[in-house]
């Protein structure tokens, strides 16, 4: 999902939770499916601002006719709700207060060189730096073809039809993709079958460190708990905050695609050291502000579950 309010810039300080290596000025706020964003904005003058989405633009129903087909006689172009541009959030900006001093009111290049974001916490840093046990690839599979996975064909097929799972199968509570050691960190290679579709991948319970995007070395690696992929991403997956006997959940966290088969799950075997619970500072939030003086920064934390 892409967020923006026309003329203005943003600064983004953290994805899920975690500060960036150096912020980065914005003009459109890029948010993943069940990620969160923190970021600041500065608005110049006082009045109303609307931020929108920006139309996500699928073409999986492109005019009436298509529409009519897939929700029925009524329906009418467009009826994809996400492929329309919506405001999602009003924001009033009133006038500034005697209490607002000019080192407040800055420009987006000094507010950015005034910036200065935490580091990660000394846990994160730690295993960062500890070594992988294991590799894994983790396939996010699209299936347009009868039988679709596991699921056996008995009889003609039905209308042409589509399958989203992971490593070959839809999602079943009677079967794991494998296990994890408690305590331990891998590096999981997780790949969009075919390439160019996008998934929103997240595991439960598990943050990672991303160190390598389309098979090509990131400059700085990042920890996310969720993140977009449209071909493959490398990343270090630790699992620090999880105990022998508990299930990992992976999943696509676009409901259309989980609903329907995208999830699986890895058993966490015993390990000989004992784990750890979350960093505080590594919770989730989601709040908004919604009134703000012109020539103050303020901060806004969105948290996206699903396309709104």
């Amino acid at each position: 999902m892409n967020l923006f309010i026309p003329g203005q810039t943003f600064v983004v300080v953290a994805r899920d939770g975690f500060p960036l290596a150096e912020p980065e000025e914005v003009e459109v706020v890029q948010l993943s499916n069940g990620g969160r964003v923190e970021f600041l904005a500065k608005f110049e003058e006082a009045g109303s601002y609307a931020m929108s989405r920006q139309a996500w633009g699928s073409q999986f129903a492109p005019n009436d006719e298509v529409c009519k087909a897939a929700f029925g006689p009524e329906a009418t172009y467009p009826c994809i709700s996400y492929d329309v541009e919506k405001v999602v959030a009003n924001i009033t900006v009133v006038s500034p207060s005697d209490s607002v001093s000019a080192a407040e009111s800055k420009s987006i290049s000094d507010l950015i060189a005034s910036i200065d974001l935490p580091d990660l916490s000394e846990k994160r840093m730690a295993l960062a730096d500890e070594p992988a046990v294991d590799s894994k690839t983790v396939s996010f599979d699209m299936d347009m073809e009868f039988p679709i996975f596991q699921v056996p064909l008995n009889g003609e097929p039905g209308p042409p039809g589509v399958g989203f799972g992971i490593n070959g199968r839809l999602a079943t509570p009677h079967h794991s993709s494998g296990n994890v050691t408690a305590g331990t960190c891998e590096n999981w290679t997780v790949i969009s079958n075919p390439p160019g579709n996008e998934h929103a991948f997240h595991i439960h319970g598990a943050k990672f460190l991303v160190f390598e995007v389309d098979g090509i070395a990131v400059e700085k690696p990042f920890w996310r708990d969720t993140i977009m992929i449209s071909a493959n991403f490398t990343a270090k997956v630790c699992f620090d905050s999880v105990q022998e006997g508990d299930k990992l959940l992976v999943h696509c966290h676009s409901p259309s695609h989980m609903d329907i088969g995208m999830l699986t799950f890895y058993e966490v075997v015993a390990s000989n050291e004992e784990t750890t619970p979350p960093d505080v500072d590594e919770g989730s939030s989601a709040a908004f502000l919604i009134q703000a003086n012109p020539g103050v920064t303020v901060m806004l934390l969105l948290c996206s579950l699903m396309w709104l």
